[in-house]
């Protein structure tokens, strides 16, 4: 039922997102948009080696749209890309912990559609430098992944 969708959680992070904004600092951005509806999510990620320091989004788009990004947000800082890239649907809908009917499935998951595919990336970037899995303390360079207009 539609009205389940809006739970109080989903709500609470829509009204009170945690990790909604920009980061100055960060190590790359991603774009993410919903065709079908127009939602559209912009996420700044500040990586440490391997592992998610940081992360905000900004965006347009309904409730579990953004909701979604702010709930995937809080779950995966911390994690590492590989992990990040491998989250499935099914993980999204268990983090959000309500029914998600398929009209609306595409805005539960922009944002993980978003960060799985920006987090394959990164991950991807390790394994061509052959950095040892263990060292953190390498980071690819930033030229892999286009212009971060948010840095600064």
């Amino acid at each position: 039922m539609e009205s389940d969708i809006y739970r109080d959680r989903i709500l609470e992070h829509h009204r009170f997102p945690r990790h909604k904004g920009r980061l100055n600092r960060a190590s790359m951005s991603a774009e993410g948009t919903n065709a079908s509806c127009g939602d559209k999510v912009t996420l700044t990620l500040k990586w440490d080696g391997k592992k998610l320091a940081n992360a905000r989004f900004h965006g347009e788009g309904c409730a579990l749209s953004l909701a979604s990004c702010d709930i995937l947000l809080e779950h995966v800082i911390g994690m590492t890309a590989t992990k990040i890239a491998t989250l499935t649907p099914g993980d999204m809908y268990d983090l959000l912990g309500v029914a998600v009917n398929p009209g609306r499935s595409a805005c539960a998951l922009l944002c993980l559609k978003t960060l799985t595919r920006v987090a394959g990336e990164y991950a991807a970037s390790f394994e061509e430098s052959h950095v040892d899995e263990e060292d953190t303390s390498a980071v690819p360079p930033l030229e892999s992944f286009g212009d971060d207009e948010y840095s600064q």
